[in-house]
């Protein structure tokens, strides 16, 4: 089953704890989970911390951690940023999916119960899978609760290259070549049903939820059996709702947030 966590209202704020020095690359890169190729640089590889606050006690279902390239980590929770002895802590091991096709993909933490002001990424002392001197860390994202929708998609999602994008001219400006320089992006249009009118009305709201998230966008956990397949994403589009005798379609069109 597809399940969605939209981005938390407000914004948090890089609190006191965090370790990450880097002036080039700062730990507030990890409050643009829309940009998340601008990575916050540690100073080295000595353990590290990576602290949000949230403002005020937040609930918490899923945090989901993306584009870093160390192994292991633990997820903490805490009232104060202190961090001897917090609420919440969780060790973590970061995997890419079985399928090497899905290129962007950190297993996400799902945090129950999470009601607390801060959250903290503890990373300690080991080498980088990258083989850089620093840790880097792309988003640290604190979503709220878990939405299911009535009915699973049906979607059969393809890879493409089309954020950030440059073409090779000659002098005379005749294009010799397009260059494509991010990763590819997963791109999903997705054919949903609904049987009865609290059905549409409970995709509906999926709907108004979505277009209401800071910047649009979603934790998309694409099946339960595979946690390590969720991308933060953008709905594209949505198609009207076609109402036939049996069932009642529609199409949504959603596409990887990568570009940064």
């Amino acid at each position: 089953m597809i399940r969605f966590s939209f981005a938390l209202a407000g914004t948090p704020t890089i609190a006191a704890s965090t370790t990450f020095p880097d002036s080039v690359h700062p730990a507030t890169n990890v409050l643009l989970p829309l940009r998340p190729h601008l990575r916050a640089y540690s100073a080295n590889l000595s353990a590290q911390r990576l602290t949000l606050d949230l403002g005020a006690a937040t609930s918490l279902a899923v945090i989901g951690l993306g584009h870093v390239n160390f192994a292991t980590a633990t997820i903490q929770g805490n009232a104060t940023d202190a961090w001897g002895a917090p609420t919440y802590s969780q060790a973590i091991t970061i995997g890419r999916s079985p399928n090497t096709r899905y290129q962007h993909n950190h297993r996400p933490t799902v945090a129950v119960p999470f009601n607390l002001r801060h959250v903290s990424l503890s990373i300690p002392n080991q080498a980088t899978t990258d083989g850089a001197a620093v840790f880097r860390v792309g988003y640290l994202f604190a979503a709220g609760v878990i939405v299911s929708p009535p009915r699973n998609i049906q979607a059969a999602p393809d890879e493409e290259n089309e954020e950030a994008r440059a073409d090779t001219e000659t002098a005379d400006g005749r294009r010799v070549q397009r260059l494509v320089f991010d990763d590819p992006t997963w791109h999903v249009i997705a054919r949903r049903l609904a049987e009865t009118e609290a059905e549409i009305a409970a995709w509906r709201e999926i709907d108004r939820q979505w277009s209401g998230a800071t910047g649009q966008a979603a934790l998309v956990m694409m099946d339960d059996a595979f946690p390590e397949e969720t991308w933060i994403m953008r709905q594209v589009s949505i198609s009207k709702w076609q109402h036939k005798p049996f069932w009642s379609e529609s199409e949504m069109e959603l596409r990887e947030v990568t570009a940064g």
